[in-house]
């Protein structure tokens, strides 16, 4: 049930996050301070920020309905979300300026996620 309910949130997370910047890469550029020099930067932005995190949400959801995939799924959770959550955390206590809502918000649901997926990994 944990486990199912931790591959849910961050598939949907990593896939909805990802969708968006695919087809509106402005506005989250803006939200997080980015500002496209030319056409590159643009799709380099779209690739690895849209691309890979709709890939990241379709392999965490694919342990929903497949069960060879559970454990796998579950893992990707914990690293990716721990990964980012231990280098957010980082920057913000490096940083010189504060960061805006976003990156504290992102830091949160991040912990979240991380915690879950520890627990579901201790119930399995």
């Amino acid at each position: 049930m944990l486990t199912d309910l931790t591959l849910a949130i961050t598939g949907f997370s990593f896939a909805a996050y990802g969708l968006f910047i695919v087809f509106k890469p402005d506005v989250i550029a803006r939200l997080l301070g980015f500002a496209f020099k030319d056409a590159n930067a643009r799709v380099e932005f779209i690739a690895m920020y849209g691309g890979l995190q709709v890939a990241l949400g379709v392999m965490c959801s694919a342990g929903l309905f497949y069960p060879e995939l559970r454990q796998g799924g579950l893992l990707l959770c914990l690293l990716a979300m721990g990964g980012m959550a231990l280098s957010r955390l980082v920057a913000l206590l490096a940083s010189k300026q504060k960061a805006n809502w976003c990156n504290q918000v992102a830091l949160l649901s991040e912990i979240i996620l991380v915690v879950l997926a520890v627990l579901a990994w201790i119930q399995q």
